[in-house]
C-alpha cells in the first residue's frame, strides 16, 4: 500500500496486529473501509462526506458531533463496556485537533484509566512515527492481565 500520509497507513497495520481495538478519529475513507473489512468500531466526531451514510461500505462508523469535552465523557464508558483500563492516545496537533488529545487524556486520567502511552504527531506524518507509534502502541498498550 502507497503512503499517501494518511493515517490510515498506520491503521491498517494496527488492524493486522491488534484485534481488540476501538478506532476514534476523524474519518477518512479509506479508515472507515478498512474498519468495516476488519469489523472494527470506528466513531468519529467529524465525517461529513455524505459518501459515509452508506451503511454498507461504513457499516462500523459511528458519527458523532458534540463539544470536545463531550466527545472525551463518552470514551470511558465505550472503554468499561470492554473493561479496558488501559489505552494510548495519539492526536493530531493539526488545527482544533490538539485539544481533543488533551480533553481526551485529562477526561481518562480523572475517571481512573491508566494511559500507557500518549504520542502528538504533526503533518506530514513521516513513516519513521508511524513505525514508531505503532511499536510502542504494540508495548506499552498491551494489557498486563490475560484477556477474559
Amino acid at each position: 500500500m502507497k503512503n499517501t500520509r494518511c493515517v490510515s497507513v498506520g491503521i491498517l497495520e494496527l488492524f493486522c496486529e491488534i484485534t481488540d481495538v476501538v478506532i476514534v478519529c476523524t474519518a477518512c475513507q479509506a479508515v472507515s473501509e478498512m474498519a468495516s473489512f476488519f469489523n472494527r468500531p470506528l466513531f468519529s466526531w467529524v465525517a461529513t462526506d455524505p459518501d459515509f451514510d452508506d451503511k454498507v461500505t461504513h457499516s462500523t462508523l459511528t458519527r458523532t458531533l458534540g463539544p470536545f469535552r463531550k466527545l472525551a465523557l463518552y470514551l470511558p464508558q465505550i472503554l468499561q463496556q470492554y473493561n479496558w483500563k488501559r489505552v494510548v492516545v495519539i492526536s493530531s496537533n493539526y488545527l482544533h485537533y490538539g485539544d481533543v488529545g488533551r480533553a481526551i487524556r485529562r477526561v481518562l486520567a480523572e475517571t481512573n484509566f491508566t494511559v500507557a502511552h500518549a504520542s502528538d504527531y504533526y503533518r506530514p506524518l513521516l513513516d519513521s512515527y508511524i513505525r514508531n507509534t505503532l511499536y510502542k502502541t504494540s508495548i506499552e498498550g498491551r494489557s498486563t492481565s490475560p484477556p477474559f
